[in-house]
């Protein structure tokens, strides 16, 4: 599709009287841009109509219009961070964190491309590190990833900036982390036994407790995995605060129809937390079934 664009002009000369003319763009589907102009009209008519020379002074008034439009055919670029998180907030442990996107447009004249370099610094990384002949009135999504891994926990905010340069001139995107310190997961204990009766379908219940250990500001969120054909896990499921804790009741479960073996049934049950300092614990329980 080619796309046109024009502008009118008209002087008057004492000597050869009123001249008009149009400076034309055109932008073909490949981007290439042509400057031209047409539809000159002399005193007499149209120059394709009637036979008008064209006074050398009127060809120098020609040439500075097309001058001047072609230099108001400048491209400028609009960053908008509408889209972009500028106040992000992670556990300290946190690898990267994505902080939304930035919006380029062309906001400059019709026929200008917008040429684009994002830098990438030591905490953000763009999507992209260039954006080539970006058309008038269009934009570009930009993501924005924050590097977080070497953060600590330090009661602060963290300011990171990374420079868009367009037009020979630089735009800083910002972006502002605070740090959260990061829990520690405390078990106790981490050895259970507990019996199973087949016949009587005599069973009891232990417990263990799951404890956040960490900072003032940090948030446990235990996750268990264990083999629910042998036993059921009975908690308030609730993420803990600074000194929380939530005690976990071990019930056997066991189908004999299933499971029929009797004597020492070894199981365990992993205890994790997504940002923890401390490793999964694993807690062993003896099942004694009879």
């Amino acid at each position: 599709m080619i796309k046109k664009q024009s502008q009118n002009f008209e002087i008057y000369h004492s000597e050869y009287g009123v001249w008009k003319w149009t400076v034309s763009l055109s932008r073909n589907e490949y981007e290439n841009t042509s400057y031209f102009i047409d539809s000159i009209t002399s005193p007499y008519g149209d120059i394709t109509d009637v036979y008008s020379p064209i006074p050398y002074d009127i060809l120098n008034e020609m040439k500075s219009s097309l001058d001047s439009y072609i230099a108001s055919q400048h491209e400028a670029m609009s960053l908008s961070t509408d889209r972009l998180n500028q106040n992000l907030s992670i556990v300290e442990g946190t690898e990267s964190i994505s902080a939304g996107y930035v919006t380029i447009t062309n906001n400059g004249a019709y026929g200008s491309l917008l040429q684009v370099e994002l830098t990438n610094t030591d905490n953000i990384t763009f999507s992209t590190n260039k954006i080539s002949n970006l058309a008038y009135n269009q934009s570009v999504n930009v993501g924005v990833t924050v590097n977080t891994k070497d953060l600590v926990y330090n009661n602060v905010v963290n300011t990171f900036e990374a420079n868009v340069t367009c037009c020979s001139e630089d735009t800083a995107v910002s972006v502002n982390v605070s740090v959260l310190p990061a829990p520690i997961m405390d078990v106790s204990p981490t050895a259970l036994s507990v019996n199973y009766g087949f016949l009587t379908n005599a069973t009891n219940t232990v417990y263990f407790t799951v404890k956040n250990m960490g900072q003032i500001g940090s948030t446990l969120s235990p996750e268990f995995t264990y083999d629910c054909d042998y036993m059921r896990l009975d908690y308030e499921d609730k993420d803990l605060g600074f000194n929380d804790s939530i005690k976990v009741g071990v019930t056997p479960v066991i189908d004999p129809t299933i499971n029929s073996q009797t004597g020492m049934i070894q199981k365990t049950i992993t205890i994790s937390a997504p940002f923890a300092t401390s490793a999964s614990v694993l807690l062993s329980i003896n099942v004694t079934a009879s």
